[in-house]
């Protein structure tokens, strides 16, 4: 079989349930004689550029229905080791840091009251503030 071949339907379902079988962790020899052919029928079928691709598309399709799963376990042992990137990540994932990055500036004038006594500007703050 050429590289370049297009698999005709019956041998996309038997790489298919190859892929699926093969993740539990059955051998290519057992599926393929489960479907009548030799594992070396079924492995050029596997290696051609069609089956490439088809192998492609199932582990994409793969990842997104059970890595999902696997992936939080993961992040949730991480945190709770206390893993700070985890936690960041987590939170990303989940939106809860703000949409931009804000930063708070606060500034404290440090006041001279002790040494200096109480200035005449000091004390025109305060009586504006009492009068309001």
């Amino acid at each position: 079989m050429k590289k370049d071949s297009r698999l005709n339907r019956k041998q996309v379902e038997v790489l298919q349930d190859m892929f699926a079988r093969s993740l539990q962790g059955e051998s290519m020899e057992n599926i393929a004689k489960s479907h009548g052919i030799s594992r070396k029928t079924l492995s050029l079928w596997k290696n051609t550029l069609h089956g490439i691709q088809l192998h492609k598309e199932f582990r994409l399709e793969h990842s997104r229905e059970s890595s999902t799963s696997i992936f939080f376990d993961v992040l949730e042992a991480k945190m709770k080791g206390g893993n700070m990137q985890a936690l960041e990540l987590y939170a990303k994932i989940h939106d809860m840091f703000p949409s931009k990055k804000q930063e708070i500036i606060m500034e404290t004038k440090e006041s001279k009251i002790v040494e200096e006594g109480l200035t005449e500007d000091i004390l025109k703050d305060i009586d504006a503030l009492l009068e309001n």
